[in-house]
């Protein structure tokens, strides 16, 4: 009964299930149900909840996001979760932490109804990201810590401290 009850909280996008993408959509979106999720038919609407524009062609991330949605477009995949610019940094510095959340945000800004932004943080520089998660996730309109640049162990006081700072929020927080 256990398994098969995981499976219906998964399948219906129950906000108390974070086990697939339609418990993480969920908890982003509070207002997702089952009607929200399955169309009439019964087929499940497709939501891609970890994308990024590094290897997308387009000079600004407005153009960069504009060929995602046309390819997403052409499989059928209806919203984008967007987590992180252009960027492969391994250890980016705040300045660059800050550069890949604006390319987020503008992408999003272009593409509103079919696009939804990550923010990207550090517990190294904690600070920093603090500000940066109050200023993309409760100031604009981020919905999840879509990358962490951890090179840490899980317990961590960063890690912990940015995962308590997610609580304020109703937002998806998403591991990396």
């Amino acid at each position: 009964m256990g398994r098969e009850r995981e499976r219906e909280n998964c399948l219906t996008g129950d906000p108390h299930s974070n086990r697939c993408a339609g418990g993480v959509w969920a908890l982003a979106h509070p207002k997702v149900s089952r009607s929200s999720v399955q169309e009439a038919g019964g087929r499940f609407r497709i939501w891609d909840i970890h994308s990024h524009l590094g290897s997308v062609p387009g000079d600004t991330p407005e153009k960069r996001l504009e060929v995602l949605v046309r390819c997403i477009d052409r499989l059928g995949i209806e919203l984008l979760l967007l987590s992180q610019g252009y960027s492969a940094q391994m250890h980016p510095t705040p300045d660059q932490f800050r550069e890949e959340n604006d390319r987020v945000l503008r992408a999003v800004g272009a593409f509103p109804d079919r696009a939804y932004g990550s923010v990207y943080l550090s517990p190294a520089y904690l600070d920093f990201s603090l500000q940066k998660f109050d200023r993309c996730v409760r100031d604009w309109s981020m919905v999840a810590i879509g990358e962490t640049e951890a090179n840490r162990r899980a317990n961590d006081i960063g890690l912990s401290t940015l995962n308590e700072k997610s609580r304020t929020q109703p937002l998806a927080l998403e591991a990396r």
